[in-house]
């Protein structure tokens, strides 16, 4: 019976140290790497592995560079950018958002590369990826191959290096032959917020939460109200209060303040309420059909109580904004409060919420 034929592969050893400190030693870091290497190439005899004899040992110089001069000479730096395109070769085209292959390398498409840069930017600026998650999907914005983005798509393109321009193999970053999209400055000011535990990012986020009714709300005069907060044993406490009892005296006005709290909570149930309301329901169809077409009716009801099981998982900040769109003015009497909504914003948050297909927009 014949053996089979087992060809021969050749292994150079490539050795690296960052620092020259200890390379004056009789056997230093370099020796002990290629020992090592000698000894596993050596227990792949069988599968018919050959050492190479010529040394590649570069010492004192760091590895975040290619500028090495062992690893220049052939067949090393070769033979590690062949295997970074046979990477991207056997990925079958899939490749990062912002990039496209051709003639296996990585070049720019700048309409995606726009988008990638536009998420980096957006993080930084919110601080939670799961707030921008949330946002990025409510607009639509999908990955490379059209599936809307995620929080797992959202934290793998804020990590991966080759967007500014490495070439990552086997967890070794290299300068790569591509072009960066991110800058240097913009990717630490992503890091230095992903240093931090999503639950810290998320407290932070909530801690920065304006006022739900600021510029909003007036007062029986007609004056505005403007929040304001106080703390007592360590627990915040905020409220609304008359600008006239600001300015003037305690009795300028017939309510003087009211806990912030207790008025959010109450005008966004209204808010809530009217937006089951079929008066309201049919305004907003009417107003929003003038700039969608194949709008009806139950797609604007469908989207307006979409809000209901919504709310409660928006951030305050998101929050925030539905109020701003949907609420005109907020009028405070000793009776109660009346609120006005904003036709428009309710036609803006029909598309916000991401119900409704896809319509036509009509040229203004």
């Amino acid at each position: 019976m014949k053996k089979p034929v087992v060809r021969k592969l050749r292994c150079a050893v490539y050795t690296r140290k960052s620092s020259e400190e200890g390379l004056e030693q009789e056997f230093n870091s370099l020796h002990a790497q290629r020992e090592s290497c000698e000894a596993y190439i050596a227990s792949q005899k069988p599968e018919g592995w050959v050492l190479v004899p010529d040394r590649y040992d570069d010492g004192g110089i760091s590895g975040a560079t290619l500028e090495r001069p062992a690893l220049k000479r052939p067949p090393t730096v070769n033979s590690f950018k062949c295997r970074w395109r046979r990477q991207f070769a056997r990925l079958g085209g899939i490749v990062p958002l912002g990039y496209d292959v051709k003639d296996r390398k990585l070049v720019v498409n700048e309409a995606d590369a726009k988008k990638v840069r536009m998420i980096f930017e957006r993080f930084v600026k919110i601080g939670s990826a799961t707030t921008l998650v949330r946002t990025l999907r409510a607009e639509g914005v999908t990955g490379k191959y059209g599936k809307l983005v995620d929080k797992g798509f959202i934290y793998k393109l804020l990590n991966n290096r080759i967007y500014i321009g490495l070439a990552v193999h086997k967890g070794t970053a290299y300068p790569g032959e591509h072009q960066a999209i991110i800058s240097q400055a913009l990717w630490g000011k992503v890091h230095s917020i992903l240093a931090d535990s999503p639950r810290k990012r998320a407290a932070r986020t909530r801690a920065q939460t304006p006022a739900l009714l600021k510029g909003l709300i007036f007062g029986p005069t007609g004056r505005a109200m403007t929040p304001t907060h106080t703390r007592k044993g360590g627990k915040l406490y905020r409220y609304y209060v008359s600008t006239d009892v600001l300015k003037r005296d305690v009795d300028a006005c017939s309510v003087r303040r009211i806990p912030a709290a207790e008025i959010e909570s109450a005008v966004m149930e209204q808010v809530r309420g009217l937006l089951r309301s079929p008066e309201i329901i049919v305004r907003t169809w009417r107003t929003a059909r003038k700039s969608l077409d194949g709008l009806s009716e139950s797609d604007v009801r469908d989207a307006l109580h979409r809000l209901d099981p919504l709310w409660d998982e928006l951030f305050p900040a998101e929050q925030a904004r539905v109020v701003q769109l949907l609420v005109e003015r907020v009028d405070i009497s000793p009776e109660g409060a009346d609120i006005r909504l904003r036709t428009e914003g309710l036609t803006k948050l029909v598309g916000d919420l991401g119900t409704i297909k896809p319509y036509t927009r009509r040229a203004a």
